[in-house]
């Protein structure tokens, strides 16, 4: 994850070293983004903070997946999770749903739909949400994060189910990958058969994980924690 598991605003802490291990081992580890930026705004991150070179990106929230650093999409992908994905449908529906509006058009993707939520939102309006798409027979995935962002994603979309498709497409094991992340948008890429770390400034929605015995909760946030993570799991 990019926000609040590299980076967090102007902390960048372990960044350089991070960047350093990925460089040495660029020939035995793939390295991948899974943010919840979409194209434009992962590509200002990599002019901010001066990342990693990326062989994969997961963006919109595992909505879209790029390869390198000139974004080639994945054209299988995009017609996996188009399956019924009803986006207008959807969007029409939620006008009529309390509590929820609209982020601003930069925000919207195709395969993304994206709600900022009252303060008063609560675990019964989740579940409304629910039942209210479910009546209609929409189907999608729908991740909450900080209590603030809503999105509704096609139902096959996901970072975790990205990270899959990824180990399928590659033949690549997923106990072969490793997973860091912060909130509750990473956390179906945290579990399974995938080694997952959670950085120590993680926001409490993770907080249940601490019970799964294959995630690594690390002492230091950001980067710094992720390396710590790695030398965990590869020590």
């Amino acid at each position: 994850d990019l926000d609040g598991t590299l980076v967090e605003g102007p902390r960048t802490d372990g960044l350089s070293e991070l960047k350093e291990w990925i460089n040495d081992h660029k020939d035995e580890v793939a390295f991948g983004i899974a943010s919840g930026r979409n194209v434009e705004l992962t590509h200002q991150a990599f002019e901010s903070y001066d990342l990693p070179t990326p062989d994969i990106l997961i963006c919109s929230a595992g909505s879209e997946i790029y390869y390198t650093r000139d974004f080639i999409p994945d054209p299988g992908w995009e017609r996996h999770i188009d399956y019924q994905w009803k986006r207008k449908e959807i969007e029409e529906a939620l006008k009529k749903f309390p509590g929820i509006g609209l982020q601003e058009p930069a925000a919207q993707r195709r395969f993304k739909l994206s709600y900022y939520v009252d303060n008063a939102f609560s675990d019964d309006d989740m579940a409304n949400l629910y039942k209210f798409l479910d009546d209609r027979k929409l189907r999608c995935k729908i991740l909450l994060t900080e209590n603030k962002f809503l999105d509704l994603l096609p139902f096959r979309a996901s970072k975790g189910n990205a990270v899959r498709y990824l180990s399928y497409k590659w033949k690549v094991p997923l106990e072969d990958f490793i997973t860091a992340g912060n909130s509750g948008n990473d956390k179906d890429m945290l579990t399974g058969k995938i080694k997952g770390i959670v950085v120590a400034n993680y926001s409490p929605e993770l907080e249940h994980l601490k019970k799964n015995k294959f995630i690594y909760f690390t002492k230091y946030p950001l980067s710094k924690g992720v390396l710590e993570g790695i030398a965990y799991y590869t020590n």
